[in-house]
């Protein structure tokens, strides 16, 4: 997250080895996910807050993995001391379409 307001995230599985056949490779492809746009602040709520109490970021990806993923989504946040957590709302992903999911990348200021 760069004080311009860019972000780019790339989550992928721990202990990944190198492919070796075609099924290894599109195994890496769909256990990963990536994306990189910009943040501001939510304009749409007057004070910026979520009805639970955390703040509201729209995030506009202009690249991902995934195109479906490309445009504005809300993303939630709260700043607790050195730690910023950004979260999703409830979602779905391409690999589990009848599943919902919420999303938090956990930020830690050195």
């Amino acid at each position: 997250l760069a004080p311009s307001g860019h972000i780019m995230f790339i989550f992928t599985k721990p202990n990944r080895h190198p492919p070796t056949t075609d099924t290894e490779r599109a195994l890496l492809f769909t256990e990963s996910m990536a994306y990189s746009g910009t943040v501001r602040p939510d304009g749409a709520h007057p004070d910026g807050t979520h009805p639970d109490g955390r703040g509201r970021l729209i995030t506009t990806i202009d690249i991902s993995l995934n195109p479906a993923w490309s445009g504005d989504q809300l993303r939630l946040y709260t700043l607790t001391g050195d730690h910023l957590t950004i979260g999703t709302l409830p979602q779905t992903a391409p690999r589990f379409p009848a599943r919902l999911f919420v999303g938090d990348v956990v930020f830690v200021r050195e």
